[in-house]
């Protein structure tokens, strides 16, 4: 069974060198235990809900949880009295009602993930000031520092990846794998759906899965989103 939650990140356990970066702990989510609204599995195939299409459910939970902790971290008081929920996030970002029996495609657009997840940090954070607010913005093959930068802070961004021809994925950078110049050339990552190298039909663990450089012409062939902490 796959662990979700808060991970600690083992140096020797995943055998890091000197040139990577990582987060001392990050969360996790696996999707491949998720369920629709109506409690039907969303690894099994329904005409009304599809399939494994809830990445960006898994993800957006690790985001905002690891921003929670940096939150607290930084003095600020938490208010609120638990953390992002799978199930409670599919239903905010998709603006379901309980009563719902059908996809409606909301969680797939990131204004979407900007407000459900700005209106709980201003709830659990209503005392400080500034509030803390997140958006998303572009990110290609030119600009993979930003994911860089944000975990170097000890944050826990979330970033989109194309597969294939017209497919997508969303997952959250914890780390990143550096040259002798300083050139970023891997990406450390907590991907819901398991390991991008071994095919996502395997049963495998992504946290802690690595995007080899040579994956990147292909991963960001065009420029995606991501979504950090707005400083």
């Amino acid at each position: 069974m796959i662990q979700e939650g808060l991970r600690r990140i083992d140096r020797i356990q995943y055998r890091l060198t000197p040139y990577d970066y990582v987060l001392s702990e990050a969360w996790h989510y696996t999707q491949k235990n998720n369920t629709n609204v109506d409690g039907s599995n969303n690894m099994v195939y329904y005409p009304e809900w599809r399939r494994f299409n809830q990445c960006f459910i898994s993800s957006g939970c690790a985001f905002g949880n690891k921003l929670i902790d940096w939150q607290i971290k930084r003095g600020s008081v938490y208010k609120a009295s638990g953390r992002f929920d799978e199930k409670a996030y599919l239903m905010g970002v998709g603006e379901y009602k309980s009563n719902d029996r059908f996809e409606n495609n909301k969680r797939f657009f990131w204004e979407n993930h900007r407000k459900y997840l700005n209106i709980n940090l201003a709830a659990a954070f209503p005392d400080s000031n500034p509030i803390p607010k997140v958006d998303y913005s572009k990110i290609g093959i030119d600009s993979i520092n930003k994911l860089a930068v944000a975990v170097a802070f000890g944050r826990q961004p979330m970033f989109g990846i194309h597969l294939g021809e017209n497919g997508g994925h969303v997952l959250t950078a914890i780390g990143y794998r550096v040259n002798a110049r300083d050139q970023i050339i891997g990406l450390w990552v907590s991907d819901p759906a398991g390991i991008y190298m071994e095919g996502y039909n395997h049963p495998y663990d992504g946290f802690m899965s690595h995007l080899p450089e040579k994956v990147f012409k292909d991963i960001f062939r065009k420029q995606t989103n991501m979504i950090d902490l707005v400083l």
